[in-house]
C-alpha cells in the first residue's frame, strides 16, 4: 500500500535519512518513533510532498506520488506537527479554506466540512474562533483538515503533541475508528507509550535509519530479552544460581531476599526447559516469571545499543 524505497534526505550537506525503505500494508496503523532529530517529520514531510527527496520513491498502490503530484494530493492527507497561525478564522473558515485547495466549492463544502468535524466531534464549535480552542481541540481541527477530502492515507506528526490526558484518550479514538474505515495511518511520535496501544505495527527509527520495525508483538517478542525473569526461590538457593551462571543464555544474574533476576536471550520453549533444569536440580522454585514489557526501556534499549564500533548508536 504505502511504500518508501531508499529514501535519502538531506539539507545541505547534513544527511537526515539515508536509503529508507518501509513497506504499510493497507489498513495499518504505524508508530513511527525516535528521538528529535532522527528524521521522522523529514519523511512526513516527503510523503506529503512538502519536500522532495534527494534519493528514492514513495508509491500507493505503486504509484511514485514523488513525481505524480495529483495522486499524491488526492491520496495522502497530512498533520503538520505545528498547527499553524489561523486564530483569527472561525472553525468553520478554517476548514473551508482546506476544502477550497482541494477543489470543493458551494454546498460540497458545506458538506465535507460538517463531515468532517462530526467526525472529530467538533460540529457544536464551528462557529467559534479557532484561537479559544483548547490544543487538544486544535489537534481534533487539524485531523478534521487532514480527512477532509477523504485520503485513503493519513501521514501525522506528532498527534498527541501538547494535548492534556481526556484529549489523547479522544484523538486515540479518533485514530482507531479511522483505521476501521480501512484508513492507513503511518504516525509518528518520541513516545512510544503514547502509540504502542494502538499501533499495528511500529519501528525505531535512529538517526535517519531504521532500526527495528514490525508487528508490534513481534518486535517485543523479539527483543524481550531486556526485561527480566524473577525466580523466587524456595529452597537450593546456592545449586540454583551454580546453575544459572553456567547457562549460556543466562546474561545477567542478581539476587535480592531469595529472588534471582535473570536476562535470559532464549524463548519460551528455552524458558521451559531451564525451569525444569532447575526443579530437576532439586531447586524449589515458588514464583518464576518474565516481567513485563516496558515500552520506554524497550526503546532506550533499542536506541542506545552499542554499534560495531564500540560506541552508542
Amino acid at each position: 500500500m504505502l511504500q518508501l524505497e531508499n529514501i535519502s534526505i538531506a539539507y545541505g550537506k547534513c544527511k537526515v535519512v539515508e536509503d529508507l525503505n518501509l513497506d504499510i500494508a493497507e489498513g495499518e496503523m504505524f508508530g513511527l518513533v525516535g528521538p528529535s532529530g532522527a528524521g521522522k517529520t523529514s519523511i512526513l514531510r516527503v510523503i506529503a510532498g512538502i519536500i522532495k527527496p534527494n534519493g528514492g520513491a514513495v508509491r500507493v498502490d505503486d504509484i511514485n506520488i514523488v513525481v505524480n503530484e495529483k495522486k499524491r494530493k488526492r491520496m495522502i492527507g497530512y498533520l503538520p506537527a505545528d498547527f499553524g497561525s489561523y486564530e483569527s478564522l472561525k472553525v468553520s473558515e478554517y476548514l473551508q479554506f482546506y476544502a477550497s485547495t482541494y477543489g470543493y466549492g458551494g454546498k460540497k463544502t458545506t458538506e465535507v466540512c460538517n463531515q468532517a468535524l462530526s467526525f472529530v466531534h467538533l460540529e457544536q464549535r464551528e462557529n467559534e474562533l479557532v484561537d479559544g480552542l483548547s490544543r487538544g481541540m486544535k489537534q481534533q481541527l487539524s485531523l478534521a483538515r487532514s480527512i477532509i477530502h477523504n485520503p485513503r492515507v493519513l501521514v501525522l506528526d506528532e498527534p498527541y503533541s501538547g494535548v492534556d490526558p481526556i484529549a489523547l484518550k479522544e484523538i486515540k479514538k479518533i485514530l482507531v475508528k479511522l483505521r476501521q474505515l480501512g484508513k492507513t495511518i503511518l504516525i509518528t511520535s518520541h513516545m512510544l507509550p503514547e502509540i504502542s496501544d494502538i499501533c499495528t505495527s511500529f519501528g525505531v527509527l535512529d538517526r535517519g535509519k531504521m532500526i527495528i520495525h514490525g508487528k508490534t508483538e513481534e518486535v517485543i517478542t523479539s527483543i524481550n530479552v531486556i526485561n527480566p525473569i524473577v525466580i523466587q526461590i524456595l529452597e537450593g538457593e546456592e545449586k540454583a544460581l551454580k546453575i544459572l551462571k553456567e547457562e549460556v543464555l543466562v546474561r545477567t544474574v542478581s539476587i535480592e531476599d531469595k529472588r534471582i533476576a535473570i536476562t535470559f536471550s532464549g524463548d519460551e520453549y528455552e524458558q521451559a526447559k531451564l525451569l525444569t533444569k532447575l526443579t530437576n536440580s532439586g531447586v524449589l522454585i515458588g514464583s518464576y516469571n518474565r516481567i513485563k514489557g516496558d515500552f520506554d526501556a524497550l526503546f532506550n534499549a533499542i536506541v542506545h545499543q552499542p554499534d560495531l564500533n564500540g560506541g552508542e548508536r
